[in-house]
């Protein structure tokens, strides 16, 4: 009897002297021939039925109002009830953690009950809220312990003593566009503990983790320019064009249709939902982009084309004409992109433009004037005439007359006179010269052909050159009367 107590006494003093150590995997076992002492051991496993959220497509490349979910499991491995809790926790170095403060979280404590003979699936929400402040079980809930007052019905998703914890990650619809092309690696943290103690008093417990990632992709459409893309020549033409037959069909003979409208033509993707989501503005500028004085369509359909006839205005006489598309979602109005041609040149036509049209030297005579912004010629160039030493012409407006065909356009440019019949005048004083031998100490300057004369060169050749000159003189003066 004596040596049965004695082994209870020395068992117990063990007992009592041995230091408890918070360890999950802790047990200890002390046994005799008629009694029997042991501490049980609190450990658990988590487990997914995906490596990641669900769908790992759209895991991988979240939209903005997308959802992804994950089931995790929690099972009891050890022979000691305990409760537990959850938060998350970013993965330092390998998340963006502008995208993690914005991710929205809600978790349901998921079971099968037995409201019919197959079960039934009953979900209780546990969490809803931001991703960076969720914590499981903030109170103490009675639920979050295995084991719990729920009885086990076989089901083929989760064991006896296996919790089923059910998690859906939310990118708001809102988000800011700074949150494309990120990423966010972070960990469900579960913390378990002795049923019978608090968390923060010690005893027996588990930690273990189970990591998530998901990313964020490039939002904006994709916009492309394809009519006009630059260099092209838009006719301004009178409204009523489109109403004469003849003035129709030039129209169409110059990239126009039968109402002389021209086909606005792009490209527009839309990459977080149907093409179709996208709304088209269209806009026109006079000076390369730098401003843009028509809105030329409105949250227009996502086409593709769009007809639209220049106003025939002199502001839209330039050669620095833009066309620029901009595609906006129309359920995230901060997702959108553009996409713009380069200079192209929308001159002006008349309809008495378009009875005798020559299109190349109409084309370059608009560009000229368009140079000066004011419409008027550009060539600067000076015949100055020498009469009686101290005499001279003096003249004023430009006035570029072509002579030849097109390929070979030769200018020759003719000021008038600023007096009245000074025209007259100037045929006098050539005819004159014309018929003397020599043309003394007068001298004829056009700077185009740099010629030059002196009366010491021979008295033949002087009167060819001369003879040319009142040749070249006469023809333009008659082109000009």
């Amino acid at each position: 009897m004596f040596n049965k107590l004695y082994k209870i006494c020395l068992a117990s003093l063990i007992l009592i002297g041995s230091p408890i150590f918070a360890s999950a995997y802790f047990s200890d076992i002390e046994s005799s021939t008629e009694n029997f002492i042991g501490s049980g051991t609190l450990y658990f496993s988590l487990r997914s039925n995906q490596t990641t959220f669900f769908s790992y497509e759209t895991a991988e490349d979240m939209n903005p109002g997308d959802k992804i979910t994950r089931d995790i499991f929690i099972k009891k491995e050890g022979s000691l009830p305990f409760k537990y809790n959850a938060l998350s926790q970013p993965v330092e170095g390998s998340c963006d953690m502008d995208l993690y403060d914005n991710l929205q979280l809600k978790v349901w404590y998921n079971y099968y009950g037995d409201s019919n003979s197959e079960g039934s699936e009953n979900k209780i929400l546990k969490y809803e809220g931001l991703l960076k402040d969720f914590k499981l079980n903030q109170a103490d809930d009675l639920d979050l312990q295995i084991d719990n007052s729920f009885p086990y019905l076989s089901n083929p998703l989760y064991e006896e003593s296996e919790h089923w914890i059910y998690s859906e990650i939310i990118l708001p619809e809102d988000v800011s566009l700074d949150l494309q092309n990120k990423s966010c690696s972070f960990d469900f943290v579960f913390n378990a503990w002795q049923t019978n103690m608090e968390e923060s008093d010690g005893g027996f417990s588990d930690k273990k983790s189970i990591n998530n990632n998901v990313s964020t992709k490039d939002w904006k459409p994709d916009v492309d320019m394809v009519y006009p893309v630059g260099g092209e020549v838009w006719y301004l033409v009178p409204d009523n064009c489109a109403s004469i037959h003849s003035c129709s069909l030039w129209c169409q003979n110059h990239g126009m249709n039968a109402n002389c409208e021209y086909s606005i033509q792009w490209s527009a993707t839309n990459k977080i939902g149907p093409d179709s989501d996208l709304l088209i503005d269209i806009y026109f500028s006079n000076d390369s982009g730098n401003n843009w004085i028509n809105h030329i369509a409105d949250k227009t359909s996502n086409t593709g084309g769009y007809l639209w006839r220049p106003p025939y205005l002199p502001e839209y006489i330039t050669k620095k004409g833009r066309i620029k598309v901009v595609a906006t979602d129309k359920e995230h109005s901060f997702l959108w992109d553009y996409d713009m041609s380069e200079d192209f040149c929308p001159p002006m036509l008349t309809l008495e433009d378009l009875i005798n049209f020559d299109e190349e030297k109409y084309v370059m005579e608009k560009i000229e004037e368009v140079e000066t912004e004011g419409a008027e010629e550009t060539v600067e160039e000076e015949v100055e005439e020498e009469v009686n030493n101290d005499d001279e012409v003096v003249l004023s407006e430009e006035i570029v007359i072509s002579a030849g065909s097109n390929d070979d356009v030769e200018e020759v440019v003719l000021t008038p006179a600023k007096e009245e019949n000074e025209e007259e005048n100037i045929i006098d004083i050539i005819e004159e010269e014309s018929d003397d031998e020599t043309l003394g100490d007068e001298e004829v300057v056009i700077e185009e052909d740099s010629i030059e004369e002196t009366k010491e060169e021979p008295v033949i050749e002087e009167e060819q050159e001369n003879l040319v000159e009142v040749e070249i003189l006469e023809d333009v003066i008659d082109k000009f009367i």
